[in-house]
């Protein structure tokens, strides 16, 4: 998915990129030794998670050895993250003065390892009670968290772990949540996890495209409910008939590998 996004930017948006800039992002590695010369709108998130997948063995294996080192990797990340809020990150200027400091994996990764430590302490957990709570808890907070002028005062300082614990309690929200749907509303919800992946690189695709030739400013409504409808639909045909069946390829040469390796 991540190879379509990056050829339909080249294509339809027209922009001309270095080879070097299309191999490192098709490999995934801009994430590593570029992250900011990422060519899909929004990827370099997916550049970041793939740096978090590198990291990922360090803190399995550690945490097989040591019961306290996913913890101690996640104080670790928060200094790290602490070291970008207040002194890297300057509230003076601008966020887009300062996007490649912002997307740098080491100021993201606190949010992965701490996604992890929800999952240690809490994935047996089943409690509606304390999810209702955390839930209401988290939206009323983002009515007293307030971020006057750039988005800079988001993302720096106190306000970045402010709005961070407000991310991670909504997560501990529908962790532990356990909520009956009927039918219908469970096959809708469930369509829209599984397509998010493929919403999150096509929309801004679509956008691009749809703009060329329905202005925004002047037919807000019917541009985004045009957008709404394309989007979703492409992101529907992408995942059943290209996820899926890359999916399935990579679980049959896993089961191939693992199989080896057992034999070995």
């Amino acid at each position: 998915m991540l190879w379509i996004s990056v050829f339909c930017t080249i294509y339809f948006v027209g922009t001309q990129f270095p080879i070097k800039t299309i191999l490192l992002n098709i490999s995934g590695l801009f994430g590593v030794f570029e992250i900011d010369k990422y060519i899909a709108t929004g990827s370099w998130s997916i550049g970041n998670e793939l740096v978090f997948y590198l990291v990922f063995p360090v803190f399995i294996l550690g945490s097989k050895r040591f019961n306290w080192f996913l913890e101690f990797f996640f104080i670790l990340t928060l200094i790290i993250a602490g070291l970008f809020a207040f002194n890297f990150l300057e509230s003076t200027s601008s966020l887009s003065e300062q996007w490649k400091i912002y997307i740098n994996p080491l100021n993201q990764l606190f949010l992965f390892v701490g996604g992890a430590l929800l999952g240690k302490y809490f994935k047996l957990l089943r409690n509606n009670y304390f999810s209702a709570i955390a839930l209401i808890i988290s939206i009323l907070s983002l009515f007293f968290l307030i971020g006057e002028g750039d988005l800079i005062n988001i993302v720096s300082g106190v306000n970045r772990f402010l709005f961070s614990s407000i991310g991670f309690l909504v997560t501990f929200s529908f962790l532990v949540g356990k909520i009956k749907f009927n039918n219908t509303v469970k096959v809708i919800l469930s369509n829209l996890g599984h397509i998010s992946y493929s919403l999150y690189l096509i929309h801004p695709i679509v956008f691009w495209v749809l703009a060329k030739s329905l202005n925004r400013v002047e037919n807000p409504y019917q541009f985004i409910f045009i957008g709404y409808g394309i989007t979703i639909l492409l992101s529907l045909v992408v995942y059943y008939f290209i996820e899926t069946r890359f999916m399935k390829i990579g679980k049959r040469v896993a089961v191939k590998m693992g199989n080896s390796s057992q034999s070995l």
